[in-house]
């Protein structure tokens, strides 16, 4: 359960290319996804098909719209690399920050 993240590349109005990857979402309000993994398969979509846009989005998003808000930019991803940064920073594991027993990757790798 939960909101998993989203990465994928518009071909043209009714098609997609979509990497699923079963990664939760990372955002500013919502960090459980591991961001350094999300990125990297933001930049290799973009390596891969530079001809079309690219997007990361919640799996809960309206997909028919493609909206603005998910569209991966140069500013986008410097906003959401801040936020990792001071999210990681912090030390605080998935758990601590949500209060719930969920591990988080870092749980995993340094226990």
């Amino acid at each position: 359960m939960g909101v998993d993240a989203r990465v994928f590349a518009a071909v043209n109005k009714y098609e997609e290319i979509e990497w699923k990857s079963g990664l939760r979402w990372f955002s500013a309000g919502y960090p459980r996804g591991y961001w350094p993994t999300i990125r990297s398969m933001i930049v290799t979509m973009q390596e891969r098909f530079p001809e079309y846009q690219i997007y990361y989005a919640p799996d809960t998003a309206d997909w028919d719209t493609r909206d603005e808000q998910w569209l991966v930019t140069p500013e986008r991803l410097a906003s959401i690399d801040a936020e990792w940064a001071e999210w990681d920073a912090s030390g605080q594991t998935y758990a601590g920050l949500m209060y719930s027993a969920v591990m988080s990757v870092r749980d995993w790798e340094n226990p």
